[in-house]
């Protein structure tokens, strides 16, 4: 692997990649947009807002199934 690629942090990288993409589906949204009267900063957390909640759900539905089966193994 590159030693370039060691440093990255892929939260960083992720939320760089997920902006440049909410920019430009905004950015081709155009005025038919139901968002379209918000400034385009305004729609943009708006989106981000969204991409955050689903993946907090992801991440907090994993960790109830780790902690359901970390119970099934413990001993009564």
């Amino acid at each position: 692997m590159p030693s370039f690629l060691k440093n990255v942090d892929v939260d960083v990288l992720l939320s760089v990649v997920t902006h440049a993409i909410i920019r430009r589906e905004v950015d081709q949204a155009g005025p038919s947009d139901p968002l379209s009267s918000l400034s385009i900063d305004a729609r943009t957390i708006t989106m981000e807002s969204r991409r955050l909640s689903s993946r907090i759900r992801s991440i907090d539905e994993r960790l109830r199934r780790q902690i359901e089966d970390a119970d099934k193994d413990q001993p009564v």
